[in-house]
């Protein structure tokens, strides 16, 4: 009797809650639901980090690794004290952790295309803000509440190619008398580096030349090329050809001159014109030391041919002078060196141009 009574007791307790459960099924679905939500978010986020110990490592170094090759990243960086502050699980309590437990790596070529990079006064220089992607290693349990400073300046710059001129120290003299004149080839290096470097890179200098007393011809040599920085800077040869021509200044030897204008000079109180065409330019080869031609100026020299002495009408024959050449030069070879002129009477020579004009 009384285990009737307590079965239909329980029925109807059963029955009570179904109907319970199934009258406004919606608003207690919804309930659950957001009941469900409240337990996760306070599992999960809230406490964790109430209950969670708070410790705070100090990081000393940060590693740069670019994945760009067109990038140069200094790698003597400071950036001072990096703190990490920590919420440590329960799970990770018994643990005592260290600066090696954890690793900061940025990728300048990444945080170049952040959007809350920000570039600073000093050359090439960028101010980074640190996020948690950036520690790519720490403990199980650990989470990374807070990092100071939140930036820090990072420096970088693009990867840049140009050619430069090679330079060839000279150590040493020759004999007096004797110079000296470098042929490299080829005379241009490519040098690939940071492209603040690079602008201001004038040229390239080569090992040392050495010259001494005893050198009195051309001869042929190889010399090293050195990289002005061999950490940042790259060159794609690494030795040059030189041929050094040595010349004896004091010795004599010729030179031949390009075409010289000829000039007329006739007496202005002669009362003669010339009747005949002359050539209008002279060929020239002129002889003497090597030095004195360094120190000839072309634009003075002059073809002259000289009508001044001759005061009357007829034929003559006048040598051609060459001026301007100074007094350690001289004209080996003029072609022509003699011309034949007719001279005639400047009333002569009206009339005759008046009988060649053309009637009206």
């Amino acid at each position: 009797m009384n285990f009737a009574n307590l079965k239909n007791k329980l029925l109807n307790l059963c029955f009570a809650f179904w109907f319970w459960l199934i009258h406004d099924i919606w608003r207690k679905a919804v309930a659950l639901v957001l009941g469900v939500l409240c337990w996760y978010f306070i599992a999960k986020v809230v406490l964790p980090d109430n209950l969670a110990s708070r410790e705070t490592i100090t990081i000393k170094e940060i590693e740069l690794n670019s994945s760009s090759k067109n990038l140069y990243v200094p790698a003597d960086q400071e950036f001072g004290d990096i703190k990490l502050r920590l919420a440590v699980d329960i799970s990770a309590r018994n643990r005592a952790f260290t600066a090696n437990d954890f690793r900061i790596v940025i990728d300048p070529a990444e945080a170049k295309t952040r959007e809350d990079t920000i570039p600073q006064g000093e050359a090439n220089t960028y101010l980074v803000t640190l996020n948690d992607e950036d520690i790519e290693k720490k403990p199980a349990g650990v989470k990374v509440i807070s990092i100071t400073p939140k930036a820090i300046p990072i420096k970088w710059e693009n990867i840049d190619t140009q050619f430069k001129e090679l330079n060839v120290p000279v150590q040493g003299r020759l004999r007096p008398g004797f110079t000296h004149e470098l042929k490299l080839s080829p005379s241009r290096v490519k040098v690939t580096g940071p492209a603040s470097d690079v602008n201001a890179l004038l040229v390239v200098d080569t090992e040392p030349l050495l010259l001494h007393n005893n050198i009195v011809s051309d001869f042929s040599t190889t010399l090293n090329v050195y990289s002005p920085d061999s950490s940042t800077m790259q060159l794609n040869f690494d030795s040059v050809d030189v041929d050094v021509q040595i010349t004896d200044t004091k010795s004599i030897s010729n030179l031949k001159l390009p075409k010289i204008p000829l000039s007329l000079l006739i007496h202005p109180n002669s009362g003669l014109n010339l009747q005949n065409e002359l050539p209008g330019s002279v060929e020239a080869i002129i002889r003497g030391q090597i030095i004195a031609f360094e120190s000839l100026d072309l634009n003075k020299i002059k073809a002259v041919l000289d009508l001044s002495s001759f005061n009357t009408p007829g034929v003559y024959r006048a040598e051609v002078h060459i001026i301007g050449l100074g007094s350690d030069l001289r004209a080996e070879y003029i072609e022509p060196s003699i011309c034949e002129v007719t001279l005639v009477n400047v009333k002569n020579s009206e009339n005759v141009g008046a009988e060649a004009a053309p009637q009206e």
